[in-house]
């Protein structure tokens, strides 16, 4: 829902995850460019998705969106992998314009 209110409605294929081990083997099978994960789920967080994600190698650009400030948190999160945090709570249009930073460097980078 936040990704269609930031105008991502068209030509853009999304798939929700009520879990982490629901979001892996989603991920695992749909492949997607971009992943954006919570940290806190139930089942796994978000940082165990992203290093098991890393581990099997996929090529996904991964965002966490998080409350969390602690530096140290945080700096744990870009070792396991994270491409991008969005700070929580965020509107639509920083939503937006995180996603497009990001996708720019997917653009930059093939």
């Amino acid at each position: 829902p936040r990704l269609l209110q930031a105008g991502y409605e068209e030509g853009h294929e999304f798939k929700e995850a009520e879990n982490g081990k629901v979001a892996l083997a989603l991920a695992c099978d749909w492949q997607p460019d971009v992943i954006i994960t919570d940290w806190h789920m139930p089942e796994m967080d978000g940082i165990e998705l992203i290093e098991t994600l890393t581990r099997r190698g996929s090529n996904a650009m991964i965002g966490l969106v998080t409350s969390e400030r602690d530096p140290q948190h945080l700096a744990r999160a870009f070792q396991a992998g994270v491409s991008f945090i969005l700070g929580k709570p965020f509107t639509p249009s920083e939503l937006q314009e995180t996603l497009l930073s990001a996708l720019a460097q997917i653009d930059t980078s093939t």
